[in-house]
């Protein structure tokens, strides 16, 4: 019998390099690794279900964490937190955290995630203004931080679905890019049907741990 499939994690990837976008979040749904999903074309483009080409992938682990993915050595993929910088290696997942800033092929982006979530659909564009303030955000931020975090590099991803599994999502007319003119919240961007993820899975507050690379990751709870 195998392991059951992690459940979905949401998250908002805002988007950063257009200081004056003032809708710049995009809501996605993080699946299982080896499943269809979230991912990143070469030139950068929030995709869905296109991972045959895709040039980075964000999934979820048998253990419940949100895992960025390089997939092909072509272009540029990175992860950034607070003064630490990962240029990602191939093949070796790394653990994201909200807060993170990705890139991807010189496109950049902030990681907000909001947690676990039944609903599986393509990224959509929030109708959502940009935070304000956000230096005093990021001052806070990381005040808070006594050390910064890990960078989790995991050398052994898990092993992708058998062939005819079905993948952890709903059917979804859209295939690729990002939908415009989804509705939202008027607060932070999380669409609000989303439980929290467990305490255990958001540490980054005062005392975090420096940047290291993980041999042997659990792949299992």
């Amino acid at each position: 019998m195998g392991m059951p499939l992690p459940e979905p994690i949401e998250l908002c990837l805002e988007e950063l390099d257009d200081a004056s976008d003032a809708e710049p979040y995009v809501r996605c749904v993080a699946v299982a690794g080896g499943c269809p999903g979230l991912c990143f074309s070469p030139a950068g483009e929030v995709l869905w279900r296109l991972n045959e080409t895709a040039l980075a992938e964000i999934w979820v682990s048998l253990d419940g964490r949100l895992m960025f993915f390089r997939k092909s050595p072509q272009g540029q993929v990175s992860l950034t937190r607070v003064e630490r910088h990962l240029e990602l290696p191939l093949g070796k997942p790394v653990i994201m955290l909200g807060g993170d800033e990705i890139s991807v092929a010189g496109k950049h982006f902030r990681v907000h995630v909001h947690g676990m979530t039944a609903e599986v659909k393509p990224p959509e564009r929030l109708k959502l203004w940009r935070a304000r303030n956000l230096g005093i955000a990021a001052a806070i931020a990381i005040g808070a931080l006594a050390v910064t975090p890990f960078i989790e590099i995991r050398t052994h991803p898990p092993a992708p679905l058998p062939v005819g599994s079905t993948d952890a999502g709903t059917d979804s007319a859209a295939s690729a890019g990002v939908a415009n003119g989804a509705a939202s919240d008027a607060g932070a961007p999380n669409a609000g049907r989303t439980r929290r993820v467990p305490a255990t899975h958001m540490k980054g507050v005062r005392a975090t741990p420096p940047i290291k690379i993980r041999n042997d990751p659990p792949f299992s709870l």
